[in-house]
């Protein structure tokens, strides 16, 4: 009974934390929605189309057309109805780029001696100059998505950026991430429309 129950108990944790670190992946660097727009529900959008020749490598037209199926189904059940002619009442804008995330460190932790040449009455002296120093300790690109919604004025109605869509753990390749991790991020990125997603849907 004792193992049953803290086999039950570890089993919980290894959930919690699994789903702990699946909504934690992704960061909603920002949500605006802009004072007197139309952001209501049984307007038409359409999605902006790529052109395949200009992506870069490690992008493919497969890899723009599961982020815009997602951004369409997180607009669809909100009460907003896709047109696919382009002539939508609102345009759906999405671009990927780089956050250049820089991450330093001191150049002389505190635990460090001073030179054996500079002790003595020099010593304070050295580290009160060098006290804030630092070195780049790595630098990481992230895979930022953004998304714009304009009007047919192209004035913007809503915009919001969520990372990281790039998957970085082979760092040769940094290719977007699988379509179900996808979901997620977009998921995110919708996660303060102003449009929340009906009782029914979530069901």
């Amino acid at each position: 009974m004792k193992k049953t129950i803290l086999y039950s108990f570890l089993m919980g944790a290894f959930i919690l934390m699994l789903s702990s670190c699946s909504s934690s992946s992704y960061t909603l660097l920002n949500s605006n929605v802009y004072p007197g727009k139309n952001v209501n529900p049984n307007q038409t959008f359409s999605m902006l189309p790529y052109d395949a020749s200009k992506l870069p490598a490690q992008i493919s037209i497969y890899d723009v057309q599961n982020i815009q199926r997602a951004i369409a189904n997180e607009l669809s059940i909100r009460g907003f109805k896709e047109d696919q002619t382009g002539k939508g009442d609102l345009k759906v804008i999405t671009t990927l780029y780089a956050k250049i995330n820089v991450e330093t460190k001191d150049a002389i932790p505190d635990w460090a001696p001073v030179r054996p040449a500079l002790a003595g009455t020099m010593a304070p002296m050295y580290r009160s100059y060098y006290d804030d120093a630092s070195i780049i300790g790595s630098i990481d690109k992230e895979g930022v998505l953004a998304v714009d919604i304009v009007d047919k004025t192209n004035a913007v109605v809503w915009d919001a950026a969520v990372s990281s869509v790039v998957d970085t753990s082979d760092s040769l390749t940094k290719n977007i991430k699988n379509p179900a991790e996808i979901n997620k991020a977009i998921n995110k990125l919708f996660s303060q429309f102003p449009v929340p997603v009906p009782a029914v849907a979530k069901k």
